[in-house]
């Protein structure tokens, strides 16, 4: 899935999931590949039936109305595609006013599923699973003291195991023989060991992990990877065994900063890549780098930008805005996390009405007049500094006057 249908997928289900229903009315409707469309309208037609039987007035009328907009979706579609169609549809309107929607979307991968839910509010879990990185790397950091486990999905790194051991120190205690106490410490390692072995391949075989990095501030990594305490199935998985100074969530993070090379094909690495090439530009005073929401937009729509580099959290747009405590309505661009919702009338607190984004139209923009895109997450440090400059930037093809 390229990365522009992956934003725009997690864009409309965070709308979706924005939504509730007054009851359970809202239609989430999921059709596998190439399925008759004749059977599916004959499933919506018996379900039509069946809500007419429901005793609440405004309930029945809402499920009535929602499937039989799935019907002329349906109907207008004609053939169900090769990844199948999945149809939502029903009144999510607030405050008690009326406001039927009807989505169709063609996935962007085959979903082998057929599945039809009539509920408060709408079923996307299926629609989140093709969001899943499919490029998983699993990630251990350990001593003697201390283990962590986690994955690196894409350009996430998540934590998924963290524990102590029992291992004693170095240092002999009180009047135990020295050989005695490194038999015991050595025997309590091996324990540890096999432990984390069985935790993290646990872990991996379960993510089908692609690679596996190791770290730690210490030798026993080494002793783990020489041990072969990893599953049979994984150890030749293991692409690089660093020296990283921590053994918690930070050490993953080193330990994968560690590994460019390693990771140098990896989304992690490729936006890593971007965004340094971004901040060199910015500390250089480098004269085509442009940044600056207006800057951006003005050299795009002029077709002077060659590079864009956009973050997928970028929120600016057009804005309205409502008092409810004395009616006034103000329209603004900006950016909605930064937005004054300060009634310039009353002085109360103004709710969003209605919020266009410009990432879908500033795409649009830039691929017509053939400007490199680059998708940017705010999940690594870098991307959530690049967000703080505003989340847009550019290198220019010819300078603007």
């Amino acid at each position: 899935m390229e990365e522009e249908q992956k934003i725009k997928l997690k864009r409309l289900i965070a709308e979706l999931e924005s939504y509730r229903g007054r009851k359970t009315e809202l239609i989430s409707y999921y059709l596998p590949p190439n399925y008759d469309i004749n059977a599916a309208l004959s499933q919506i037609a018996s379900e039509i039936a069946t809500a007419r039987n429901i005793k609440s007035d405004t309930t029945r009328n809402n499920v009535i109305d929602a499937l039989e907009r799935v019907a002329s979706a349906l109907k207008s579609v004609g053939k169900i595609g090769k990844n199948g169609l999945v149809i939502f549809s029903g009144n999510v309107g607030k405050g008690g006013k009326d406001e039927f929607k009807v989505w169709v979307i063609e996935p962007p991968e085959p979903l082998n599923l057929k599945l039809y839910r009539c509920d408060q509010q709408f079923l996307v879990e299926p629609l989140k699973e093709l969001l899943k990185e499919k490029e998983v790397y699993g990630l251990i950091v350990l001593d003697a003291k201390e283990v962590t486990i986690g994955l690196l999905r894409g350009k996430s790194i998540e934590v998924i195991y963290n524990d102590e051991s029992n291992v004693p120190s170095k240092t002999v205690k009180g009047g135990w023989s020295q050989q005695r106490y490194k038999r015991i410490r050595e025997q309590a390692l091996e324990e540890w060991l096999k432990e984390v072995g069985q935790k993290a391949s646990q872990i991996f075989l379960q993510h089908n992990v692609r690679g596996i990095l190791i770290g730690g501030p210490g030798p026993v990594k080494e002793d783990f990877v020489r041990g072969e305490y990893l599953d049979y199935r994984l150890r030749d998985k293991i692409i690089a065994v660093k020296d990283v100074g921590y053994t918690n969530e930070y050490g993953l993070q080193e330990l994968v900063n560690r590994s460019e090379e390693e990771l140098s094909k990896s989304e992690i690495m490729k936006e890593k890549n971007i965004l340094k090439r971004f901040f060199e530009a910015v500390s250089k005073l480098q004269s085509n780098l442009i940044y600056g929401v207006k800057d951006v937009l003005r050299y795009l729509e002029n077709g002077a930008l060659d590079e864009l580099i956009i973050s997928e959290d970028f929120d600016y747009g057009k804005i309205t805005l409502v008092c409810k405590n004395c009616g006034n309505r103000r329209e603004e661009e900006n950016f909605l996390s930064k937005v004054d919702r300060t009634c310039n009338v009353c002085s109360n607190q103004m709710e969003i009405d209605t919020f266009e984004n410009y990432f879908d139209k500033i795409l649009e923009t830039a691929k017509s007049f053939n400007t490199k895109i680059y998708i940017v997450s705010s999940q690594t440090p870098e991307g959530q500094q690049f967000l703080a400059f505003g989340g847009i930037a550019g290198f220019a093809r010819f300078k603007l006057e």
